[in-house]
């Protein structure tokens, strides 16, 4: 029988694995009890506690990390440069939290969700030029790093490979990480238009695992959405969802994943 070791547990005593096992079954393992016919609550209760599950001696062979919503608060930055390409439509502004639901799947699919069905594709097709030209310029205005993600990263950087796997364009996303002082961390950032595909296609982290020659599911993906769940399901990566982010944590509950209330878990967990 394979040795397991779990990750960053702390308070949970019986976690029940996503595995086949065989009723009344029990794994005993550095004083953790696993057994079969756990209810899904209890392993709900469990998931902060102990999240992962590698074989004996064996971390994740890099961290990759979601931009918007996991390591940087860019609401306010996307919305002004939303609402100046909706002005120059003659449109009114829309909320802040209008523009924030509308986030997650690149700058195409944002403005599309933010100008009316009724703007050609002509006009559609400028209106993208123009806010991603106004969005490079005010994308560091506000936008900030969330609280101990600077320090998270700096701690993580000698331990493991990092890479920036998002849907926002690639320079875009250099940009804000470059003026924040967090690029250094980074072994390289993905975008939306990196590839032909973006999240939740797992060419990304495929991409990511080849480049450190091991495969999707020795990586460990941070983020904060459905789109980051659906991605890591993908490519059969595990998962951390951050607690601090744009998701809907009611549409995420019943996802298996590592759930992070600030970053210094994320540290505890891979120390």
């Amino acid at each position: 029988m394979s040795t397991v070791v779990v990750v960053g547990y702390e308070r949970c005593r019986t976690l029940r694995l996503g595995l086949p096992l065989a009723l009344g079954f029990t794994l005993r393992i550095q004083g953790v009890r696993i057994a079969g016919g756990e209810s899904a609550a209890a392993r709900r209760r469990c998931q902060a506690a102990a999240p992962l599950w590698y074989p004996a001696g064996v971390r994740p062979a890099g961290v990759v990390f979601d931009l918007d919503g996991t390591l940087v608060d860019s609401r306010r930055d996307l919305a002004t440069a939303v609402n100046a390409t909706r002005q120059r439509l003659a449109l009114r502004p829309l909320q802040l939290e209008e523009v924030v639901a509308m986030v997650g799947e690149g700058a195409r699919v944002l403005l599309r969700r933010a100008l009316p069905a009724t703007v050609t594709e002509e006009d559609f097709e400028t209106a993208l030029g123009l806010f991603l030209d106004l969005y490079l310029e005010c994308c560091v205005d506000t936008t900030q790093p969330y609280p101990g993600i600077a320090d998270l990263l700096r701690a993580l950087a000698p331990r493991y490979p990092l890479f920036v796997l998002t849907n926002k364009p690639g320079r875009h996303s250099r940009r804000i990480l470059d003026g924040l002082g967090l690029g250094e961390f980074f072994v390289a950032v993905i975008g939306g238009d990196t590839l032909p595909a973006r999240k939740p296609d797992p060419a990304g982290l495929h991409a990511i695992a080849g480049r450190l020659g091991t495969t999707a599911p020795r990586l460990l993906l941070v983020g904060d959405s459905g789109i980051d769940a659906n991605t890591a399901a993908a490519a059969g990566t595990p998962l951390a969802l951050v607690a601090w982010g744009y998701g809907r944590p009611a549409e995420l509950a019943d996802v298996p994943a590592w759930r992070l209330a600030e970053p210094r878990e994320l540290l505890a967990g891979l120390a």
